[in-house]
């Protein structure tokens, strides 16, 4: 932060200044993403070695679209298309959103059909809450990293594409 400081102090040019402010916000979103997955590491834990087949499948349903979340994560740092990373940056959001009133959803279903301390059913709609903000924090990261000024002014005009 100090070095960042003394950038901002020095004389630089406009578009090395919205640069680094860019890269700034990258980076504080990506461990703001990083910090929630270590807030559940625990709760994760607990989930995969449970005898609870409730909290057992939410576990695999947490890592199955983890899996694949990272995966499209990384495809965007291969890609080279401003307009493209914008259009699967909104995709990638809408699939977080979507995955994660599944996962809600199936928490209550599945509570409702089985008993389930009132404390994991809490455990399970905190952890997935906390994946989704992580996620949401990660594709924060991306647009700023990957998209310059003009393609992240077109992206956040993008329908649900706002964080």
């Amino acid at each position: 932060m100090l070095v960042y400081s003394k950038i901002i102090e020095e004389s630089t040019n406009r578009e090395d200044l919205k640069r680094l402010n860019q890269l700034m916000a990258s980076a504080r979103s990506a461990m703001y993403s990083a910090k929630g997955m270590k807030d559940i590491i625990e709760d994760r834990k607990e989930f995969s070695n449970s005898v609870n087949q409730v909290k057992f499948d939410i576990y695999k349903l947490i890592r199955e679209q983890l899996i694949a979340f990272y995966d499209q994560a990384n495809q965007l740092l291969l890609e080279t298309d401003q307009s493209k990373v914008s259009q699967d940056l909104k995709k990638l959001m809408e699939s977080i959103k979507l995955e994660y009133e599944q996962r809600i959803k199936n928490t209550y279903q599945e509570a409702g059909k089985t008993i389930v301390k009132e404390i994991d059913i809490s455990t399970l709609f905190n952890a997935s809450r906390e994946l989704y903000a992580s996620s949401e924090s990660l594709i924060d990261s991306l647009k700023n990293y990957l998209l310059d000024d003009e393609h992240i002014l077109k992206y956040e005009e993008l329908p649900n594409a706002k964080i």
